[in-house]
């Protein structure tokens, strides 16, 4: 009688073939999460210039008038009426390429800036139509988000 010799295990050809399907898809998920990372600090930015948005409407309601520009809004520090008795925000976030200005001849209206790291976010050049920036903006190459009172 014959004895049947049975080997066990995986040959070198589907060894091979595992470690690049994992390699595949490990490339796959890092290239992914950079992309969150900077959807991530996107939101984080236009979260904070709504809050700025938010405390500059209450500054217009003490006021009837946007603050003007040296008076406004500034990076690192507290937003308060012009007396110091009145706080708007607490600290204004630092951003990349911030700015606040009063784009009329009158304080009826602001506008507020950042930089985004994501070039391919579709809001980048919604933002410019709604704030009437002027300009032609560009998906994937602007990255300028604008904020404005209307």
């Amino acid at each position: 009688m014959k004895k049947k010799h049975v080997q066990s295990g995986f040959t070198l050809i589907e060894l091979l073939v595992v470690i690049t399907i994992i390699g595949v898809l490990t490339s796959l998920f890092i290239s992914n999460m950079v992309g969150v990372r900077e959807r991530a600090k996107d939101a984080r930015t236009k979260a904070n210039l709504d809050s700025i948005k938010t405390a500059l409407r209450l500054y217009y309601n003490d006021y009837q008038g946007y603050p003007q520009v040296a008076d406004g809004p500034v990076e690192g520090s507290d937003f308060t009426n012009l007396t110091g008795t009145v706080v708007y925000m607490d600290e204004i976030p630092t951003f990349s390429g911030y700015g606040y200005s009063l784009p009329g001849a009158d304080d009826e209206n602001f506008l507020l800036q950042a930089e985004l790291e994501n070039e391919a976010d579709q809001e980048i050049c919604d933002s410019w139509a709604r704030c009437n920036v002027g300009g032609t903006c560009t998906t994937g190459t602007d990255t300028t988000y604008y904020l404005c009172a209307n």
